[in-house]
């Protein structure tokens, strides 16, 4: 057990070194990396440019696609509470027949009525 104890006290870290080696490291980055101020700059750019296009594309789709569309599709759908009432009859592979409500095609399925 002592030497547990003893192999603790050496990993024992204090703040203010821990600080110091965090600090070097992070002035060490750019190095290590081996950014140049002008491949700094070119990232900053497009990082800038990616976040103005993200603001951008959103105040368009925005404007042009309005959140109320899912509301009206909900109303339509209220009118006809048995989802299985518009079912379609499926065959799989195995020629069995069963009703799908769904607009897409299940798989492994033959064939779907429309």
């Amino acid at each position: 057990m002592d030497e547990k104890a003893e192999r603790r006290e050496y990993t024992r870290v204090g703040e203010k070194e821990l600080r110091a080696h965090l600090k070097a490291n992070l002035v060490a980055l750019p190095a290590q990396l081996r950014l140049t101020p002008m491949k700094l700059g070119i990232g900053g750019f497009v990082s800038f440019a990616t976040i103005l296009g993200f603001l951008y594309s959103s105040a368009i789709v925005n404007r042009y696609f309005h959140a109320n569309a899912p509301e009206q599709e909900l109303a339509g759908l209220s009118k006809n509470h048995d989802p299985m009432s518009r079912a379609r009859v499926c065959v799989t592979l195995d020629g069995m027949h069963f009703d799908w409500p769904w607009a897409n095609a299940p798989f492994a399925a033959k064939s779907c009525s429309q």
